[in-house]
């Protein structure tokens, strides 16, 4: 069926200049389609590791949840795991690279460069789901991003026991949860 839509696709838009904006749309679509499914699968997967495992509730900012997500949170938090998650995320991340598409190992800039210089552009199609699926897992595992904004900053002055934090507005609040989640004695 998809073959049969590309090939009336091929004949009503041919050689037409037009067709590049169908292109352009086609594109548009499937990215967008994407990113839902990214951002889907990433807070599936956060819900599982911080909310269910750990037992510390994941908080989003206002606007920024996409689905209420059942499933018990952890009576007790495990404080203990909210630290070794990072580690567990990386190694999976690594597995995952390593086993299945090592060309996709780092950020990926020096690997698209040799594709485009010197494979005439070809990347193997496994390569961008397994960079997909690994960046995942180090994210879902919380490494390698912040629940705070690009312009928030934490500056933890060691005399006082004191952390300053300069964050946006709808940021805050989050930050202050993982704060009173975390800073709790026994």
């Amino acid at each position: 069926m998809a073959a049969e839509a590309l090939v009336r696709f091929t004949r009503v838009f041919g050689e037409s200049p037009t067709r590049w904006i169908a292109y352009g749309i086609a594109i548009g679509i499937a990215s967008g389609l994407g990113a839902v499914a990214f951002a889907v699968l990433l807070e599936l997967a956060t819900h599982l590791t911080f909310g269910m495992l750990a037992g510390l509730p994941v908080v989003h900012p206002p606007g920024d949840q996409l689905l209420q997500l059942p499933g018990e949170i952890a009576a007790e938090p495990r404080r203990w795991l909210f630290f070794l998650l990072p580690t567990l995320g990386g190694l999976a991340s690594g597995v995952l690279v390593f086993a299945f598409a090592p060309e996709a190992a780092g950020p990926g800039t020096d690997q698209m460069i040799r594709a485009f210089h010197r494979e005439r552009g070809k990347v193997r199609g496994r390569v961008p789901i397994v960079k997909g699926l690994a960046t995942l897992c180090t994210l879902a595992g919380g490494g390698s991003a912040s629940i705070m904004s690009q312009r928030g900053s934490v500056v933890v002055d060691s005399r006082t026991n004191t952390l300053i934090i300069k964050e946006l507005p709808n940021f805050i609040d989050a930050v202050i949860a993982i704060i009173e989640q975390l800073d709790q004695v026994g």
